[in-house]
């Protein structure tokens, strides 16, 4: 109870001190948001964000995909080689499906 007492005024006095810099620099707050506007929309920052999201997407699915089935990673060659059954080929083919069954369909 005693922080959250103290943390609230603590609050209302930073955003307070905040308030009375955005008044006092009012005259700057058109420029700034001009500039925003000017640098956020021109073409190298468009093809920098387009090209910095798509690397992002793809490393969270290529993340995504190893912690799933652990490919690459030789674990599941483990668990296939201890499999007791008539036809070791089968065994196989199931071992090279589990990758794509889980990560595309799955």
């Amino acid at each position: 109870m005693e922080l959250s007492r103290g943390t609230s005024s603590l609050m209302a006095l930073v955003y307070v001190v905040a308030q009375h810099y955005h008044i006092l620099n009012i005259d700057k707050i058109a420029g700034s948001f001009s500039m925003i506007i000017s640098m956020a929309f021109n073409p190298p920052a468009t093809i920098a964000g387009t090209g910095g999201g798509s690397l992002k997407t793809m490393l969270w699915g290529i993340k995504r995909g190893l912690y799933s089935n652990e490919a690459g990673q030789g674990s599941a060659a483990i668990a296939h080689s201890t499999a007791k059954t008539k036809y070791p080929i089968r065994e196989g083919a199931v071992a090279m499906l589990g990758p794509y069954i889980d990560t595309l369909i799955i």
